[in-house]
């Protein structure tokens, strides 16, 4: 549907993905074999052409096989596109953590791996920074953390302020973001801390807290940027890579 596919285009566009969008199945394997993208989401109710049969032109053209394939669908039919050769299934409504994960999934099995030299890359090499994600509960950051892996960042995760020290003395990562409230701490303390014993690491923090009180007590703590929650991802991506860059 039109609605669906503004929002995948929206979802793609944050991560800096390209979307081309076309509406029916008839010549989707002449505007694959002209543009050759790195994958194709295909809606299985399709007009005029069922997403099945759109799938069959594309795998028995040799150009067009081993192009990755997501399917959408109302349906939960992700066995029968397993067993078709689909590299993965998403299910309407299409929840934005789950296609970032699945296209993080779907790109590195489609990338060819270099052959491996004498002294081999370390993945973190890979990676465009490390980053610490600190927050009290573990499934409350499943955007933000699925958001920043499909963007290349490699990341770690602390739930409770003892643990985000320890991890930043340990891993020493290049960025922390400290979406408050952070488990068994005061979050202001816990910034104080980390700047009086990590000055060069930027700490950006969101919030939920909307006064002006509690975002001049976290930037007088030593936080580098302050977000008030809700957030566009585009726009915090943007603030991790201006303060990576400062």
């Amino acid at each position: 549907s039109g609605i669906m596919a503004e929002q995948l285009t929206r979802y793609l566009s944050d991560i800096g993905l390209k979307t081309i969008i076309y509406p029916n199945g008839e010549e989707v394997v002449s505007l694959a074999l002209n543009i050759q993208p790195k994958v194709i989401i295909l809606d299985l109710n399709l007009p005029q052409f069922s997403g099945w049969t759109v799938l069959e032109r594309l795998q028995s053209h040799a150009d067009t096989r081993d192009i990755p394939v997501i399917m959408v669908s109302i349906e939960d039919e992700h066995r029968q596109a397993e067993a078709k050769g689909v590299q993965g299934y998403l299910t309407k409504p299409i929840q934005r953590s789950q296609l970032y994960t699945l296209l993080s999934q779907v790109l590195s099995l489609a990338t060819p791996h270099p052959a491996p030299t004498s002294s081999p890359a370390s993945p973190v090499q890979d990676c465009l920074a490390s980053i610490l994600i600190a927050h009290e509960e573990p499934t409350s950051i499943a955007t933000l953390w699925d958001y920043l892996n499909a963007k290349h960042y490699a990341l770690s995760y602390a739930q409770t302020g003892k643990a985000v020290l320890e991890q930043v003395e340990q891993h020493s990562p290049d960025l922390i973001v400290l979406e408050l409230p952070v488990a068994a701490v005061d979050d202001v303390a816990l910034i104080q801390q980390l700047r009086c014993k990590y000055p060069a690491i930027p700490i950006i923090v969101l919030t939920t807290a909307t006064d002006l009180e509690t975002r001049d007590h976290c930037l007088d703590a030593g936080a580098t940027a302050y977000f008030a929650k809700p957030i566009r991802l585009q726009h915090l991506s943007q603030a991790i890579a201006e303060q990576l860059q400062s």
